[in-house]
């Protein structure tokens, strides 16, 4: 649902979503049930946004069959902002009590985005459970997959969003420090780059995908 307008501006491209949406087991289940939606028989690249994007840097660091490519969107290999791991301790004892999404929409789209986008995230994070917000901001707070980055070989493609509210451009730059041959595209728009910039950040995996597709 999230990604409608970016897999129809990725067409001709086949394109397929795994969500996580209500998900609170953590990133090693999260890991898991990834690895049973990928093609067994076809080469693909793999797209991570956001919370994702460790998820997709562990898979890329074993090197499965087909995968020939990894595009990473706004995401990081480590917590992202200081603050967040100082609270870490906090975020596992805390209610989980649902919050309102409207506060939650200028932040993650910082304007940059239709009536439509605005409608769709906010009925996108009101189906997330209080429970899975809480543990998937503990998972960023103390995940650090920096290891597993320097394993990948495939091509990798970073979106950096220049109006990104939530991850900072300096994350980009650490995953180029792990992975010296990604290349660093840089969008305007905020966070949530493959929502609310759907057509640009479609062309530029496209382009992606079909020189990896080849090489």
């Amino acid at each position: 649902m999230a990604y409608q307008a970016l897999q129809s501006h990725l067409a001709p491209l086949d394109s397929r979503v795994i969500a996580l949406a209500d998900r609170s087991a953590g990133y090693i289940a999260d890991l898991q049930i990834v690895r049973q939606h990928l093609p067994k028989s076809e080469p693909y690249v793999l797209v991570a946004e956001s919370y994702s994007g460790p998820i997709g840097i562990s898979i890329a660091a074993t090197r499965p069959p087909g995968l020939v490519g990894l595009v990473l969107s706004t995401t990081f290999l480590n917590c992202p902002r200081p603050y967040l791991g100082q609270l870490r301790l906090l975020l596992r004892v805390l209610p989980p009590i649902r919050v309102p999404a409207a506060p939650f929409v200028p932040l993650l789209l910082n304007g940059r985005s239709t009536p439509e986008a605005r409608h769709l995230l906010r009925m996108v994070l009101n189906l997330a459970s209080p429970k899975a917000m809480l543990s998937r901001l503990n998972d960023v707070a103390t995940v650090n997959v920096a290891a597993e980055a320097h394993s990948i070989e495939v091509p990798t493609l970073y979106l950096r969003a220049k109006a990104d509210r939530v991850v900072p451009a300096s994350a980009g730059d650490t995953v180029k420090r792990h992975i010296p041959h990604a290349t660093i595209t840089e969008l305007a728009g905020p966070h949530l780059l493959l929502q609310a910039c759907a057509e640009a950040a479609a062309k530029e995996i496209r382009s992606f995908s079909t020189s990896a597709c080849a090489s």
